[in-house]
């Protein structure tokens, strides 16, 4: 069994300027995550029997040429406790609603539908997960969060997704693995 979803990665210099920002965000109440294993979530697919796996990869490959574009545009609108407001969970940063990524997370939703064990029940939501909190807190418990200047009306250039392994540890917490890279 492999826990299977499919990810955007981002260049190494965004990625810097993503780690210098964790910095700021020192407590023991939060787990940083790595620069390794930052990306945004495009679909989540759960626990996968290995059989599948090159049928995934075929019907993803077929998803891609549908999608029929070679690169998305995805501006970053801010950084921001998630995912609920009231009890958040994280530190991310979202991005706008782009009409090529969710045309794309369609694609890949509808084509693996019989895949997906879990169907989630809410819209997507371009994000990046940079941190998350190791017990609960009301956002008012929380301090505000560092201005970030890096990505201030940010353009994030997509030419590629992966399908990625999530392998689960009580020690290190989640580490992602590429199988598989798609080009747009």
């Amino acid at each position: 069994m492999k826990r299977l979803f499919f990810a955007i990665k981002f260049n190494q210099d965004f990625i810097r300027k993503i780690s210098c920002y964790q910095e700021k965000l020192k407590g023991d109440y939060l787990r940083i995550i790595s620069p390794e294993n930052l990306h945004l979530t495009l679909l989540f697919l759960g626990e996968i029997e290995d059989c599948y796996l090159k049928d995934i990869e075929q019907i993803a490959n077929k998803a891609t040429q549908q999608a029929n574009f070679k690169t998305i545009f995805l501006k970053l609108k801010r950084i921001e406790y998630g995912t609920n407001p009231s009890r958040p969970r994280l530190i991310w940063i979202t991005g706008e609603q782009n009409k090529e990524l969710i045309k794309l997370y369609h694609l890949l939703k509808h084509s693996l539908k019989s895949f997906i064990l879990k169907e989630d029940h809410f819209d997507f939501i371009p994000h990046i997960t940079i941190a998350r909190f190791n017990r609960f807190f009301t956002k008012e418990q929380l301090p505000s969060l560092p201005s970030p200047s890096f990505f201030e009306n940010k353009i994030l250039t997509i030419n590629s997704f992966y399908l990625m392994e999530s392998k689960l540890s009580y020690q290190k917490g989640a580490e992602y693995f590429e199988l598989k890279k798609y080009q747009l």
